[in-house]
């Protein structure tokens, strides 16, 4: 009779040989694909273990609250409209007087919405703000990636494509928290993400890597898991850009974006991510400057749509939280309202929050007016002030506003490349065309480096620039002028001559009110006309994968899916070898044979590829960190004939499956 210790040492043990041996025979589509696929999360199965602390049911909840109550009850009708009110700011443009100046001494606002600067002086103003404010402020700001979106040098996430090619829910839901950590460190407690806007337009020129991909489950699920690790780690979130901005090929920055199809197609595709997240119980909901087709809405932003904000998201998806308008200064607004009108149009429409007004103050007397006046009721406006309360309250902004600011000095020092930010770059980096003769890249070859750019901010190029030259000392990088001319063409000639491998690092960025989401179209000849010169070309898009349709010719194509710092360090590594290259389209590339789904599996060692790698790649999903472990079903699976009462117990920690992955 075996001991349940050593039959549980039997069973792990045989269970890895087994792994192990299919691993390397290379085998094709066996009984064991058919445990993998078994033995990973389906559906809802991936959010076992991730528990709420506060539903939004409760958190949201109309019961008698005595410290919300008698707070309501002293304040103003004033105080009250101030608490709706979310002034932009950007931290060290503006003394503290002109601040005070600006804000207190009209109105006071609920919160501030921020924007880029550094950690010293984000911190310092935050902690002057909430200083001057008798009911502690809500600061918000976009930190979809991490702080790194808003604040350079700061921690360092991929974007949101990247993960979708990672498809490592866990790890999402991880960074989620590790965000709220750095950003209540800093006095940040509303980060507006997860973005869950479905990427099912190629040319749409603001969501583009910001979206998870094109698939309506895999977008409702990873934003699930953000949103999780969001409010695990203690902060609030806000799903946008209700109800969808990922079907145009309109920037809302720019003017008023209309979001096309019938109400089937709206409801199956764009919707699907929102309801999947309110009913797992999101706090908060950014609506859009959008046009809604399928409302016969084209012409009115949802943000100002009875129709859209109350109907259907309060009424139909039963939305208990917040409602919070994107920037209201953004043209699709301003360009057809004045702020006062604006801001009327929102409130009565639903909205709890107003952001980013071009004038809060021009808001604030027009909401107050139209109370006032008895055209808007007061209760309205208490509906939305006992909701901001009430976060305020589950935040515990009333107990402690911000850290002490020896935790941002800490905070201040560390790496801006973690662990897990790391672990999701490297699983992003996606090859969807190859040459085996020429990719992976050697250390020791003659490579002609070319960099291709969009726009001249891309700080992390030069990590990229100085991780590959390191690898390899006869790489030589040039840098293609933005608007090359005459002189140009003949360096160009000259540059290529002499080498018949040639990299080509694409970076393109998404960038408010541009329009722009590829290179000029001379840079793109001038790429292609390596080709039909007969060199072999290697491009690297630092950016979205869709710039693969512009060079069908090149010998090899892999994408990070943007500049980020992770995404940078990670691709230079993996294209050496360095790594397993497992990433996955997110996204069809239209115009070319390339789905969702494609990607070459690579491995690192000798540059073999394998069916394989993927499946042990899953079963690291099987493990989550710090929330719960997971059974381990596939020796279940595997050893069908052992006890299932025993083996429901068999368990696997994330050391055993780093022997499996790495």
């Amino acid at each position: 009779m075996i001991s349940g210790f050593n039959l549980f040492r039997f069973v792990r043990s045989g269970a890895l040989c087994v792994s192990l041996l299919l691993f390397v025979s290379g085998c094709g589509k066996t009984d064991f694909d058919e445990a993998i696929h078994q033995a990973t999360p389906a559906g809802d199965e991936i959010f076992s273990g991730i528990t709420d602390t506060t539903s939004a049911e409760d958190l949201f909840s109309n019961a008698p609250d005595h410290f919300i109550d008698s707070l309501l009850s002293s304040m103003s009708l004033e105080d009250k409209v101030g608490q709706m009110l979310f002034p932009a700011v950007q931290p060290g443009r503006q003394t503290k007087d002109e601040m005070e100046s600006k804000h207190y001494k009209n109105y006071k606002p609920g919160g501030f919405v921020l924007f880029g600067s550094s950690i010293t002086k984000t911190a310092k103003m935050i902690r002057e703000l909430q200083d001057e404010s008798e009911i502690p402020l809500l600061i918000s700001e976009d930190f979809e990636r991490g702080l790194a979106m808003r604040i350079p040098g700061s921690k360092s996430y991929p974007f949101n494509m990247a993960l979708g090619a990672a498809d490592a829910p866990l790890l999402v839901y991880e960074m989620g928290k590790r965000i709220a950590t750095d950003s209540k460190i800093i006095g940040v407690h509303w980060n507006l993400a997860p973005v869950l806007d479905i990427n099912n337009n190629s040319e749409n020129p603001i969501i583009n890597v910001r979206s998870f991909g094109e698939d309506p489950e895999q977008v409702a699920n990873l934003g699930i898991m953000m949103m999780k690790g969001l409010q695990a780690g203690g902060i609030l979130s806000s799903l946008k850009h209700f109800p969808g901005h990922g079907n145009s090929s309109v920037d809302s920055h720019s003017d008023l974006a209309v979001i096309k199809g019938s109400k089937e197609e709206f409801e199956r595709n764009e919707l699907y991510p929102f309801k999947k997240n309110i009913d797992k119980g999101a706090f908060s909901v950014m609506v859009g400057h959008l046009g809604i087709e399928a409302y016969n809405l084209q012409d009115t932003p949802a943000t100002l749509s009875y129709r859209i904000v109350t109907e259907l998201l309060r009424k139909e998806l039963k939305f208990k939280g917040i409602i919070n308008t994107d920037a209201m200064s953004m043209k699709a607004i301003s360009k057809y309202h004045s702020p006062g009108e604006a801001a009327v149009l929102a409130v009565n429409a639903g909205v709890d929050v107003i952001m980013a007004s071009l004038s809060t103050i021009e808001s604030f007397n027009a909401i107050l007016n139209e109370v006032r006046s008895g055209r808007m009721s007061e209760e309205r406006i208490n509906q939305s002030v006992r909701r901001i309360i009430q976060v305020k309250k589950w935040l515990g902004l009333f107990e402690k506003r911000y850290a002490p600011m020896s935790e941002v000095e800490k905070l201040m020092n560390e790496d801006q490349l973690d662990e897990i930010g790391k672990d999701l770059a490297i699983r992003s980096i996606t090859l969807v065309k190859n040459d085996p003769k020429i990719f992976p890249l050697d250390k020791k070859t003659k490579y002609l480096h070319i960099v291709a750019k969009d726009g001249k901010d891309f700080p992390n190029e030069k990590i990229f620039i100085e991780e590959i030259e390191k690898r390899n000392k006869n790489i030589e990088t040039w840098q293609l002028p933005q608007q090359p001319d005459a002189t140009d063409l003949i360096t160009f000639r000259e540059k290529t001559e002499g080498y018949k491998t040639v990299i080509v690092s694409v970076y393109l960025q998404i960038r408010n009110s541009t329009g722009r989401i590829n290179l000029d179209k001379n840079k793109v000849d001038l790429i292609n006309s390596l080709v039909k010169k007969g060199k072999k070309v290697i491009l690297l898009a630092h950016s979205h994968p869709y710039a693969l349709k512009h060079f069908p010719e090149v010998d090899v194509f892999v994408t990070n899916y943007g500049a980020e710092y992770a995404s940078e360090v990670a691709l230079a590594a993996s294209i050496f070898g360095e790594h397993n290259i497992s990433g996955k389209l997110p996204v069809s590339v239209k115009g070319t044979i390339y789905k969702k789904g494609d990607g070459i599996n690579l491995l690192k060692e000798k540059g073999k590829t394998s069916g394989n790698d993927k499946k042990f790649k899953i079963i690291d999903e099987l493990v989550q960190k710090e929330s719960a472990i997971l059974c381990f079903r596939l020796p279940q699976l595997l050893l069908s004939k052992m006890e299932k009462s025993f083996m429901n117990r068999l368990m696997v920690d994330s050391l055993t499956t780093k022997i499996l992955i790495r």
